[in-house]
């Protein structure tokens, strides 16, 4: 399985420790709690429909529960998994540069996975017509949904999991980007729902006291 590193998960808002946002959240956020311009390059998976609204009404809980903390809403049709962040950052005169650099050779290496998903779904099968890998022969990969949990006190995140062979399957197609941007081993998938609002302060435990509330459990698979 990937490592999702379950304990950090579970508690991400810990009562032993002081809680603030992350000094980086500005780049995305203004401190009214709005989403601000962010550029760049990143390779995602798309939603089935169905899971996208199970996500909003997730969304919808989050919010009734702890939108004081919250920024503005992310628009349920950019929820996605991300496969590899290459470059990203605030509009600015470098990152420009870098997009103009990264995206055909992201493009031709992208193109290049998917003509060769069916030898690498084979690869990891060679019984398609078995329950459980019957997905492979569709190019299909089940995850398994896990935890909503607070992700580097930027923004709230559900974890994703995936059994092997599919864990493997996954973790090669992310070392395919590596090429432009090796961001070592550490790789916790997610889908992002919420940013919080920036703040200088740590927060009260009046206030955490919702945001832990809101951080469930969430056993979906898709």
């Amino acid at each position: 399985m990937i490592d999702i590193l379950e304990d950090w998960i579970v508690n991400s808002v810990p009562e032993d420790q002081e809680f603030k946002t992350a000094p980086q959240l500005i780049q995305k956020v203004d401190p009214e709690g709005r989403i601000l311009p962010f550029r760049g390059i990143t390779v995602v998976f798309r939603l089935p429909s169905d899971v996208v609204q199970y996500l909003s009404f997730v969304q919808d809980r989050l919010y009734e529960t702890c939108g004081h903390l919250l920024a503005e809403r992310l628009s349920p049709d950019s929820f996605h998994m991300t496969l590899h962040d290459i470059a990203a950052a605030p509009p600015c005169e470098q990152i420009e540069t870098d997009i103009e650099y990264y995206q055909p050779r992201v493009c031709d290496a992208l193109n290049r996975l998917k003509r060769s998903l069916r030898p690498l779904f084979a690869e990891y099968s060679s019984d398609l017509k078995s329950s459980k890998l019957a997905f492979l022969g569709q190019g299909l990969i089940p995850v398994q949904g896990t935890h909503l949990f607070n992700m580097c006190h930027t923004s709230i995140v559900l974890g994703v999991d995936a059994e092997d062979p599919y864990a493997d399957l996954l973790c090669t197609f992310r070392n395919r980007f590596d090429q432009f941007r090796d961001q070592g081993t550490t790789w916790t998938p997610h889908i992002t729902l919420a940013y919080f609002k920036p703040k200088d302060e740590p927060y009260t435990e009046e206030e955490l006291r919702p945001l832990r509330e809101a951080l469930t459990k969430e056993d979906i698979l898709f």
